[in-house]
């Protein structure tokens, strides 16, 4: 067993102009030094925060790339063999806040991709290469995948009373149905190219006001039966490598594995619900599923252990496998039908970098922060900020900063950094946008003849780009006759005369994953969004924080739907204004959902004012 160390919080005289991360630089070094030296030999892998592109980090892709690379810097200072990783992405498809992240230069900060899942195993392969077209774009498949969170809601909310007020437990069906996915994610995930994967999690722990049960261990820390089947996997396979894939008959899997001692294993496992559904309740492994193969180029007695390491023989002509994976031992002649093949490979050729030298802003009140965190908009033909460079090494720097992306003052030629210290300009910056009123704010430098990591900063005013759009108001959408229901609880519609909104209104029943995402069906061709640029909308709440987020749905004419996120509106009416991306052809969208995900049993919003910006 070994251990992922993580942290997301920082203290209050750490943070200038951040909610979470530290904004002192050099505290967050030494903080990941002393972690590094004090735990030196005892973890296996550092993370620098935890779900950054959620709400762990409710701060700019820049800043948290910026913390990253001090943290880095810190951890490699304590210990340099250390594995450091930036903090497990929550979110899959990867959002554009994780492209922003490494726009900022964060992959030359880590030593491995993290990632963490709790998508069906179905779903596993569009992940991998959802991540793999992610780090090919930024030129980094050099870097292993591992998943430092990986666990499973296919079991549902937990069954029975543990005894223990507001905290339920899994029922022995639930805790069998976790012990089947967890050999079946482990394997799967390893012949995906994933080079280690961590169980969320070891010990008993509660979450979803005490409805979801995780851990391999109860509350009374004796061990659930996925604790046994990962001992299982640890001692057949700890030492093996995945050789390939066998075909064994319609409905089986079997995966190849070769021991360090040179003995051959097969996994192998009849395909259930876990392996080709969604998330379903009441799911039970009554049904085994059983199924017969014959073992190619083996007859006789074989032996093998099921998935508890119960051993048993079979006849390699005569096998049965069950939903739940087995062991064998099998001879050294059998090959695989379809080879393993390693998804590593060497990175090019890197530029010559100076990685102590970090940038970070404290941006003004012309600036605001989109709801993806990935950029911001700015209410100012000239924008104010300050630019901090922090120099993380033990000698002074001199060298020459540069802003590009449009005409700045306030940085001199020459810039001398202290050792261990930093240096701060307030900087005036015009952008230079483009038709679309989209920008970039970038900070590089050059210092003793080596380029530091760069500041990206995506800009826009949207203002501007609706002033220059023609503007369709409607009404028909603060209608409730136009609105579908659709929600996972008891969901009603109602039109406010008073405030001229559409009000929207929900319960939910106990243990459900709690959301409303009413539809609306575009009325087409008079309603189409080609060439929409802006959807605009008042908004309020009855309770923002209880309130997860919410989002704006597109669905397209090939079914596919474009999540964005809007603000969590207030109790007072906000102006909502969500731009469409550029390369989505609006006249593909044939519905939209506009709704939230709730942390509350019962919750309402309502909406007004809504229009829609065209190109002119």
């Amino acid at each position: 067993i070994r251990i992922s160390g993580v942290y997301h919080d920082a203290p209050s005289w750490t943070r200038s102009n951040t909610p979470r991360l530290p904004s002192d630089l050099m505290a967050n070094y030494r903080f990941a030094r002393k972690l590094a030296r004090e735990f030196r030999g005892k973890m296996t892998v550092w993370e620098f925060w935890n779900e950054p592109d959620i709400g762990f980090a409710p701060e700019g892709a820049w800043d948290y790339a910026a913390a990253l690379k001090s943290a880095y810097l810190g951890f490699k200072a304590g210990d340099p063999e250390l594995t450091v990783a930036p903090g497990g992405y929550a979110r899959t498809p990867l959002l554009n806040y994780n492209h922003v992240v490494l726009l900022n230069g964060a992959g030359d900060y880590a030593d491995i991709f993290n990632m963490h899942t709790y998508a069906v195993i179905r779903d596993f392969p569009a992940v991998l290469q959802d991540i793999r077209n992610h780090l090919k774009r930024h030129n980094l498949t050099h870097l292993p995948i591992w998943f430092t969170e990986n666990g499973s809601n296919m079991e549902g909310a937990a069954r029975e009373e543990s005894g223990i007020k507001g905290v339920r437990k899994h029922s022995p069906a639930q805790e069998l149905l976790v012990a089947e996915y967890i050999a079946k994610m482990m394997i799967t995930m390893q012949f995906l190219g994933v080079e280690r994967d961590f169980f969320f999690v070891l010990p008993p722990y509660n979450e979803r006001a005490g409805k979801k049960d995780w851990g391999m261990l109860r509350h009374d820390f004796t061990v659930k039966p996925g604790y046994a089947v990962l001992a299982t996997l640890i001692d057949r396979l700890g030492n093996a490598e995945p050789e390939g894939e066998i075909r064994l008959g319609d409905g089986i899997k079997g995966f190849l594995y070769r021991r360090r001692d040179g003995r051959k294993i097969l996994v192998y496992w009849s395909i259930s619900e876990l392996d080709t559904k969604e998330e379903r309740p009441n799911l039970d492994t009554q049904n085994l599923l059983s199924r017969k193969f014959a073992l190619p180029g083996s007859g006789g007695k074989l032996a093998g252990v099921d998935h508890f390491g119960t051993p048993f023989e079979a006849d390699g002509a005569q096998m049965t496998a069950t939903r739940f994976p087995a062991f064998i031992d099998c001879p050294p002649s059998l090959r695989p039908d379809i080879p393993f093949i390693s998804q590593k490979t060497e990175r090019s050729e890197p530029e010559k970098l100076d990685r102590s030298i970090v940038f970070r802003t404290e941006l003004s009140d012309d600036f605001k922060l989109w709801v993806g965190k990935d950029g911001t908009d700015i209410r100012n033909d000239t924008v104010r900020f300050k630019l901090q460079a922090w120099n993380f090494s033990g000698r002074e720097k001199q060298g020459r900063i540069s802003v590009s992306g449009g005409g700045s003052r306030g940085i001199p030629d020459a810039v001398t950094l202290p050792p261990f210290g930093k240096s701060e300009f307030e900087v005036f910056f015009k952008p230079a946008l483009n038709e679309t009123f989209k920008g970039e704010l970038r900070v590089e430098g050059i210092f003793g003849g080596s380029a530091t990591s760069p500041l990206v900063i995506p800009l826009r005013n949207l203002k501007a780009g609706m002033e220059a759009c023609r503007e369709v108001e409607m009404p028909q959408l603060v209608d409730p006759v136009n609105w579908r229901k659709n929600s996972s609880g008891e969901q009603t519609a109602a039109y406010d005369e008073d405030e001229n909104a559409l009000c929207f209104t929900t319960e939910y029943p106990a243990g459900v994953d709690r959301w409303t995402y009413p539809e609306y069906t575009l009325q087409l061709p008079q309603e189409s969004l080609a060439g929409a640029r802006i959807i605009a909308f008042e908004a309020k709440s009855s309770e923002p924080k209880g309130i997860r987020q919410m989002l704006l749905m597109l669905v397209l004419k090939n079914r596919k739907t474009l999540q964005l996120k809007v603000n969590v509106p207030g109790t007072e009416w906000e102006e909502c204004r969500i731009q469409l991306p550029p390369d989505i052809d609006g006249g593909e969208i044939v519905k939209i959902r506009l709704g939230i995900n709730s942390r509350r049993d019962r919750i309402s919003y309502r909406i007004r004012n809504v229009r829609f910006f065209y190109a002119r």
